[in-house]
């Protein structure tokens, strides 16, 4: 099981960028979702919720502020948490893949870095946010290597 979780996370971390992300009402929720992520975060307060398909499955995304950051947690139909993205200063995000952003997108801004991790909490890379000439925002996801995995234009 825990392998399996494992392999889902990096696939979700992974997966193509032909999925969006939809914003939906927390009634469009699935109970087991709904009830992993409430038992699990109690105190979130001005949640969004989301629901984003990839290969054929469906992910819930639950973002709101913790301390002042945004952080959100992934969780799979089944209510099994998959992966958390965490927002974080834009200084910290590691050389090594601030300067692959700054060579292959000279010209763009970085607006937001996200460390995206296993429900484990162990690092798998970074969703690093850029605004480049007319694309108003592209999220670019990098392994801890600077290996560019996908893009999302926003």
């Amino acid at each position: 099981m825990k392998s399996t979780v494992v392999l889902l996370a990096f696939c979700l971390f992974a997966a193509g960028a032909s999925a969006q992300e939809m914003e939906i009402k927390k009634a469009d929720v699935p109970k087991p979702v709904l009830e992993a992520f409430e038992k699990a975060h109690a105190s979130a307060k001005d949640v969004k919720y989301e629901k984003e398909m990839r290969d054929g499955k469906p992910f819930y995304f639950f973002e709101y502020k913790e301390g002042g950051k945004e952080v959100e947690f992934i969780y799979a139909a089944d209510g099994t948490l998959v992966e958390i993205e965490q927002e974080i200063d834009i200084k910290d995000l590691p050389a090594n893949i601030a300067d692959v952003v700054k060579k292959e997108h000279p010209t763009a801004e970085i607006i937001e870095v996200e460390k995206v991790m296993k429900a484990d909490g162990s690092l798998l890379g970074y969703e690093v946010d850029i605004k480049e000439g007319d694309v108003k925002k592209l999220s670019l996801y990098y392994d801890t290597t600077g290996k560019l995995i996908r893009t999302h234009k926003n």
